[in-house]
């Protein structure tokens, strides 16, 4: 299963739109999420720690967690700084992408044919409906990215029946998404998969550069 994401890039300076970390805002809150990724980038935060703050819910409570040393929830911030949960918890879901806690998804519709066609029209309208209902947009996120990995578990049981497959590869650049990873993988595994992730290449574009390396290698050394 392969899912890309955008390139960043090449002055390799992070595109936070590319990198759907501004998914689901708009206005003043995408706005202030972009400007708070840049005040993170700036002050040293990694990509890669941007990355799975944001997948976590965690980007405000980022700085907290470097002063405080470690991971801590609102509470515990709350019970060794002074600063309110509440207000902490707002600002995660103002900055953050898909809320924990929540299982619910939007509906979908698998076209039979050769090749099968994933039609998600449904949630897209379920979307427009909630976002103009005022529901909370890490909610909306989350329904959503529970629906593509209901969808990819979907997808995969269907291949899996019909071409006698129990083994699933997940990869590309959107499967650096750690709450859609995480889904998708309890997923695949609930109906018997076995699942391999990547370890030490890249799924984003770092792995698709070196497939393109080896297979240039290949070229050079058989003299074409």
């Amino acid at each position: 299963m392969l899912a890309n994401g955008p390139d960043i890039g090449q002055d390799e300076t992070v595109d936070f739109d590319d990198e759907h970390w501004l998914d689901d805002l708009h206005g003043s809150e995408r706005e202030q999420r972009r400007k708070l990724l840049r005040l993170l980038a700036d002050d040293g935060f990694s990509e890669q720690e941007l990355r799975v703050a944001v997948a976590e819910n965690r980007l405000a409570l980022l700085p907290v967690d470097r002063m405080l040393g470690g991971t801590h929830s609102a509470r515990e911030i709350e019970a060794r700084t002074g600063l309110p949960a509440d207000v902490l918890v707002r600002m995660r879901r103002l900055v953050g992408l898909a809320e924990p806690g929540i299982d619910d998804r939007y509906e979908f519709e698998i076209e039979e044919g050769e090749p099968a066609i994933l039609d998600i029209r449904p949630a897209i309208v379920s979307i427009v409906r909630d976002i103009s209902s005022g529901r909370r947009v890490g909610e909306i996120s989350a329904r959503f990215h529970n629906t593509l990995s209901v969808a990819i578990g979907e997808v995969c049981g269907r291949i899996g029946s019909s071409d006698a497959v129990d083994r699933v590869c997940l990869s590309g650049g959107s499967f650096q998404n750690l709450y859609l990873l995480g889904r998708t993988v309890v997923e695949l595994r609930r109906r018997s998969f076995d699942v391999f992730l990547h370890a030490q290449v890249p799924a984003n574009d770092g792995g698709l550069s070196l497939g393109q390396a080896m297979v240039a290698n290949e070229h050079l050394r058989q003299g074409e």
